[in-house]
């Protein structure tokens, strides 16, 4: 949606590191539709590492003024270890999405379809390795929009996405047949996002956030079932944040976010402060 709200970025890269944990992210912002991203993850706690990249290349073309059609590749890996129990798995996803603007408004939908496979590797005792792959899909749907009042511009958006990822069945080292399993997610978000505008002169200072009802269904066939019960419910996620810019360019920005408001057995919160500059 980014695309057609005239809020793509310039070409960025962060990265931040602390005690036992990486991460990085990188955007390639379009160039005769062609775009790129990369994040990724490292962690190291309590004897377990895990460690996840995504990479995803893109490009679209503009069919009319306000519909852009396009096809995207994600890559990704994953790797988790602990103690003697390794498991490591490279995929990818690939598929059509279509961005399209209601004329003379600042409304976009958005929508995607995907389709991939997993090669994955464990070593579930850290002896033998077995190798399985899987069967994924991921669908989106989106809209979004720009409401501008004074020093205020609110972006309310409704989003859905659907997912599953199915194993085939293999047999083990130990001669044991793994039967077939999988996984199934839907989530559906609705809310807004808002940028308040502080000061207009050099040394801007913007505030920022955001408010959003999510509900969502897991469920798991197979073995995966035991691991994954079914589960639906809903739950609330709030933002907020400050940030400008100095007087010698620099930029700063503090956030906050809260996650799990209304859901009994899931909370999660977080606090970031970054500083940059160009040189």
């Amino acid at each position: 949606a980014d695309f057609l709200l005239g809020r793509s970025s310039d070409n960025q890269l962060n990265a931040s590191v602390t005690r036992g944990q990486v991460n990085m992210d990188m955007a390639v912002s379009p160039r005769g539709g062609a775009w790129a991203s990369l994040r990724a993850a490292f962690s190291e706690s309590d004897g377990q590492d895990s460690g996840y990249a995504l990479a995803a290349v893109g490009r679209h073309i503009e069919v009319q003024p306000n519909l852009l059609l396009g096809a995207m590749l994600q890559m990704d890996y994953a790797e988790s270890t602990e103690g003697p129990a390794e498991v490591e798995g490279y995929g990818w996803l690939v598929g059509p999405y279509a961005v399209y603007r209601l004329p003379d408004q600042p409304v976009i939908f958005s929508a995607q379809i995907l389709y991939g496979q997993s090669q994955n590797e464990i070593a579930p005792l850290g002896t033998y390795r077995d190798q399985f792959k899987t069967e994924r899909w991921l669908a989106q749907l989106g809209v979004t929009g720009e409401v501008i009042s004074g020093d205020w511009t609110i972006f309310p958006f409704l989003t859905a996405t659907h997912t599953r990822d199915d194993q085939r069945a293999y047999i083990d080292h130990l001669g044991n047949m793994i039967p077939v399993q999988g996984i199934r997610l839907t989530n559906v978000e609705l809310g807004g996002d808002f940028e308040l505008q502080l000061t207009h002169q050099a040394g801007e200072r913007v505030l920022t956030g955001g408010v959003s009802g999510i509900w969502s269904e897991t469920s798991g066939s197979g073995a995966a079932a035991l691991r994954e019960p079914t589960y639906e419910g809903g739950r609330m996620r709030l933002e907020l944040g400050y940030g400008g810019v100095l007087t010698n360019g620099g930029r700063f920005q503090f956030s906050a976010y809260g996650d799990g408001f209304g859901a009994n057995d899931y909370s999660s919160y977080g606090i970031e402060a970054s500083y940059s500059f160009a040189f």
